[in-house]
């Protein structure tokens, strides 16, 4: 759900402009990467962290 807010607001944006504006590496890359950057971190940088099974 982290991901609503921005890729409603850049659909909005190419359905109104017709163009995409801001759009770059870095956002692709969160986009589309962000939960394996999340679950590598949380295996190899913080072991002992513990997460509820939701």
């Amino acid at each position: 759900m982290s991901y609503a807010t921005p890729i409603t607001i850049i659909v909005i944006t190419l359905i109104v402009k017709h163009t995409i504006w801001a759009v770059n590496v870095g956002t692709v890359v969160a986009l589309i990467f962000q939960g394996t950057f999340i679950a590598t971190s949380d295996r190899w940088v913080f072991r002992k962290l513990k997460h509820q099974r939701l």
